[in-house]
């Protein structure tokens, strides 16, 4: 596990107190409740279905309010499949910016975030910096260039890459014409083909006088998604290779207001991956989409096709790893215990920030008793959010007025003003966009 230092645990507080989201280093230190979760998909898929020699795919959906977990959720799982090599990629959807009926867009997103940790250092944070596809290419040719000179990149080019199969073949074309540009120090090529491979608008002459003779369109986008990793899942580096593709989409926005057509796009896109995760088509890949309750409540109930793939006989569990739906809200009966466990863990951490002691005893009988209020008082809606915010904010007023033990009757003072704020009951208008 990566070492708690100052700094780490800096970034830890001011991202939990200031937003209530996790960053995407040291989650791990404040990470409960999720364990039978996360083994159960460890040992049945990042250990068992997914790497050689089965080869398999699965795709799974989280659902949970906003402010349950289900970005924490998606850092745990990426976290394990990058310690173990697994090429991963976190797309934050959003109506505007990266919808899901949007496939080229979606294809934009994974080429920017897509990432391998060929690097042990690299292993620690689920949603890593400075990646992309271009850039996963440029490091292993600049790896087995290392390991094997000149003419160990140029046999890998020529047995490996060239007879890669993909569902798009000009995709297989543009790679080697972007990996060759790089090698020679072609500037231009490369810099066309880079723009190429992350779906870019590039002029038509560019690529076609390089013998690409397509580039990402709508009509394509699933092909050049699934080309992606087909490339991506075939490469290896010495006793090193891929053993899969971990992709999360953390759906941003609620979808329930958008049209009809749009809706029915991006359920036929979740579908395509579905099943292709599933049945076959991206062998080693796991799929992990990420939505509030009311998207299977609302917008699946309309696409019987997708609804009847989702629906299990029995709830996700040991009892039944296959089942798609993972449930955070079934979290929410021990709602009070796990968060008084977080708060315990979160106050370990801000010690660390702050460089300083305070009376654990206090402290802990604070975090128990405003964990009870949170969980009592915010139903099921952003009960970690609304939880982890208030408490920060009581111990940096603990450490600017003074240390002193407080009365129920003061902490749930202290945070009735954000929950009533956060989880006053919004007029249709201020919720959902009308696109």
């Amino acid at each position: 596990m990566e070492q708690l230092d100052r700094t780490l645990a800096q970034r830890i507080i001011e991202s939990l107190g200031s937003l209530g989201t996790p960053p995407n280093r040291g989650f791990q230190y404040f990470t409960v409740g999720l364990d039978q979760q996360i083994q159960i998909l460890i040992k049945e898929y990042l250990d068992g279905l997914l790497p050689p020699p089965s080869n398999g795919g699965t795709f799974k959906l989280i659902q949970g309010d906003f402010g349950c977990g289900k970005t924490h959720f998606l850092y745990c799982i990426l976290r394990e499949a990058r310690q173990r090599g697994y090429a991963t990629a976190l797309v934050q959807l959003s109506l505007r910016e990266c919808p899901f009926d949007k496939a080229a867009k979606v294809y934009q997103a994974i080429a920017r975030r897509i990432s391998i940790p060929i690097e042990l250092e690299e292993r620690e944070t689920a949603d890593p910096e400075g990646c992309g596809f271009p850039e996963v290419l440029r490091r292993f040719a600049d790896a087995i260039q290392e390991a094997g000179g000149e003419e160990a990149v140029t046999t890998w080019l020529r047995k490996f890459l060239r007879r890669v199969p993909v569902e798009i073949v000009p995709f297989r074309v543009a790679c080697i014409s972007f990996l060759e540009a790089y090698l020679k120090g072609d500037d231009a090529t490369e810099q066309t083909m880079e723009q190429w491979l992350l779906g870019m608008e590039v002029p038509r002459t560019e690529y076609r006088s390089r013998g690409v003779f397509a580039r990402l369109e709508e009509s394509n986008a699933m092909g050049m998604i699934t080309s992606m990793i087909q490339v991506v899942r075939g490469l290896s580096l010495g006793d090193y290779r891929v053993p899969g593709v971990v992709l999360a989409f953390d759906e941003m926005d609620r979808t329930m207001s958008i049209s009809a057509k749009r809706s029915q796009t991006l359920l036929d896109n979740l579908r395509r991956l579905v099943d292709s995760a599933v049945g076959g088509g991206l062998p080693g890949v796991m799929m992990i989409y990420a939505v509030p309750p009311e998207f299977m409540r609302t917008t699946v109930a309309d696409y019987p096709a997708l609804k009847q793939r989702l629906h299990s006989i029995t709830p996700f569990g040991p009892n039944n790893p296959s089942a798609p739906v993972i449930d955070l809200e079934d979290l929410l009966p021990e709602a009070g215990k796990l968060l008084a466990e977080i708060g315990s863990r979160i106050l370990d951490i801000y010690l660390v920030a702050r460089q300083i002691t305070l009376d654990k005893k206090i402290q802990q009988e604070h975090a128990k008793v405003l964990a009870e209020i949170v969980s009592r008082d915010s139903a099921a809606s952003g009960t970690r959010r609304a939880y982890v915010k208030s408490w920060i904010a009581l111990l940096n007023d603990q450490v600017a007025q003074g240390e002193r033990a407080l009365s129920e009757e003061e902490l749930a003072g202290l945070a009735s003003g954000y929950l009533e704020e956060t989880f006053a009951e919004p007029s249709e208008s201020a919720t959902y966009q009308d696109l």
